[in-house]
C-alpha cells in the first residue's frame, strides 16, 4: 500500500518519515504502557527510541521503570521492550513501519546511585536527564530535538543535529565534555570549577565566556561546537 502525508516539519531519519502533519492512510493510536526490571547489580543503561521524548529521573527504588505514553499517527506496529542481561538494562522503543507523527514520551525512573554508563538515543525527540541522576559516562544523541542535562558525571557526550543543548556541570571530580549541534545554541553552566579547558566554536554565531572560577574546584576539559547558533559558557 502507498501512503501519502502532508504537513510541516517533515523529517526523514533512517528511512522513517517523521512529521508534525498527518498521514492520510494511517490511524491514530493512544499509547500507555509501563514496564520495569530489577536494577540490583546493574551498572549500565541503554535507551534506544525510534520516536519520542526521553526523560530520565531518579527515585527511591531498586528497579528501572519505563513509562511510554502519548498519541501517534502511524501505520506502524510498536515494539516496547525492557530487558536485562548481566549488568546491562536495555530499553527499546521501535516502530516497524516508516511513517510516524504525533507526541510520545518515554519516562524512565532509576535508582539513586552511581551508574557506570547511561546511553540514550532518540531519532526524533527531546532528551532530558534530571537532577540527581548519576553516571560515570553519559552518551546522549538525538537527530532532531533538544538535549538538557542536570546530571552528575565525569564524562558526557551530547550530540543533536537540530536542537539546542543545555548542560549543567556540578563537578565533584574533573569532567570531560563533548557537546555539539549543527543548528542550535549551546549553553554550558559550570559549578565547582577552578580551571576551564574547553574549546568552543561556532561558524555562524557568537561564543561568550562568563563563568566564575573558584579556588578549590576541579578542571573541565573538552570541546563545544555548533555550526549555526550561539555558545555560552557560564
Amino acid at each position: 500500500m502507498k501512503y501519502s502525508f502532508h504537513g510541516n516539519n517533515i523529517i526523514i531519519v533512517n528511512g522513517k518519515v517523521i512529521s508534525s502533519g498527518n498521514f492520510s492512510d494511517a490511524s491514530s493510536k493512544k499509547i500507555d504502557e509501563q514496564k520495569s526490571v530489577n536494577a540490583i547489580g546493574i551498572s549500565r543503561i541503554d535507551v534506544d527510541c525510534d520516536f519520542g521524548d526521553i526523560q530520565i529521573n531518579v527515585g527511591d527504588t531498586d528497579s528501572v521503570s519505563a513509562h511510554l505514553y502519548g498519541e501517534v499517527i502511524t501505520e506502524s506496529s510498536l515494539k516496547f521492550d525492557v530487558s536485562s542481561s548481566a549488568d546491562l538494562i536495555k530499553i527499546k522503543v521501535e516502530f516497524t513501519g516508516s511513517q510516524i507523527s504525533g507526541t510520545l514520551k518515554l519516562q524512565i525512573d532509576i535508582p539513586t546511585k552511581m551508574f557506570e554508563e547511561i546511553h540514550a538515543n532518540s531519532e526524533a525527540g527531546r532528551i532530558t536527564i534530571s537532577k540527581g541522576v548519576k553516571s560515570e559516562r553519559f552518551n546522549l544523541k538525538t537527530m532532531n530535538g533538544r538535549i538538557e542535562s542536570y546530571a552528575t558525571f565525569k564524562e558526557l557526550e551530547a550530540l543533536t543535529m537540530n536542537g539546542n543543548e543545555e548542560i549543567y556541570v556540578d563537578a565533584n571530580s574533573d569532567v570531560y565534555l563533548d557537546v555539539s549541534t549543527m543548528n542550535g545554541r549551546i549553553k554550558i553552566k559550570l559549578h565547582n570549577i577552578s580551571n576551564c579547558q574547553l574549546s568552543a566554536s561556532s561558524m555562524n554565531g557568537t561564543v561568550k565566556r562568563s563563568y566564575q572560577r573558584i579556588i578549590d574546584g576541579f578542571t573541565v576539559y573538552g570541546k563545544i561546537s555548533t555550526m549555526n547558533g550561539k555558545v555560552s559558557i557560564e
